[in-house]
């Protein structure tokens, strides 16, 4: 779990934890075995305690990793790589999205993302071939799922290359692209030039869950699209 708190508004980042832990409780709370809830902190470290985090979890075991002045979703990801290596069960990534950029679409997007990735369809899909699970699968400029959380398969998470070395090859690799294009010998013409679809930046981490060709998607939207997904999960 990436729990991201800014400096500037850290009361709202700490309602989306509360909100999302609740949720996590909800939908796994009953288990027989308790589950474990890895939690990486970014920002502002006096805001959220580990007392206050297990205050919001109950019928959990949380247990901070790190906290990190600055830093984005890849270092997570890293700790839950780590941890793929070392064990072969089937692991959910959630983060805090809208603690950055708070408003009612982010709010509606976060609760329908948690939600599929903590379905038991998803988190334990009745087919097996499905080795990552999200709300909605997207193929339109790389193979992802919008908003970056889902449940997922170690056995498929150990393919992919290490997020701490991820943004640079795949820099890299739009690098040569671009340059081939440049010199003539490739041509582009389906999507305009931007950073969200080359995967820059802050948008590399949606990029990575699918970046192995041994992929196996399956997602839980109800309808088309995600409009009617915020209307059907949040009234």
């Amino acid at each position: 779990y990436n729990i991201y708190i800014p400096h500037d508004e850290p009361k709202r980042a700490l309602e989306i934890v509360q909100e999302q832990l609740v949720q996590v409780a909800k939908a796994l709370g009953n288990q027989d075995n308790v589950p474990f809830i890895y939690y990486n902190t970014i920002g502002d470290g006096e805001a959220l305690s580990e007392l206050e985090v297990n205050q919001f979890c109950q019928g959990l075991h949380c247990q901070l990793l790190n906290h990190y002045e600055k830093g984005d979703e890849s270092l997570t990801l890293q700790a839950l790589y780590n941890h793929c290596e070392r064990h072969d069960d089937r692991v959910i990534y959630l983060h805090s999205k809208g603690s950055y950029h708070d408003n009612k679409v982010n709010a509606a997007w976060r609760r329908a993302l948690t939600l599929a990735a903590l379905h038991p369809d998803c988190w334990n899909p009745p087919e097996s071939s499905c080795n990552v699970c999200g709300l909605q699968f997207f193929t339109m400029f790389t193979f992802f799922w919008p908003g970056n959380m889902w449940a997922a398969d170690c056995s498929y998470v150990r393919k992919l290359i290490p997020p701490r070395e991820y943004a640079q090859r795949h820099e890299e690799a739009v690098t040569r692209f671009l340059l081939l294009r440049l010199s003539g010998y490739m041509k582009s013409q389906l999507l305009r030039d931007r950073r969200d679809y080359f995967g820059l930046d802050r948008y590399n981490a949606e990029h990575w869950i699918g970046s192995h060709p041994d992929l196996q998607p399956c997602d839980m939207h109800p309808a088309g699209s995600l409009k009617s997904v915020f209307l059907r999960k949040t009234g």
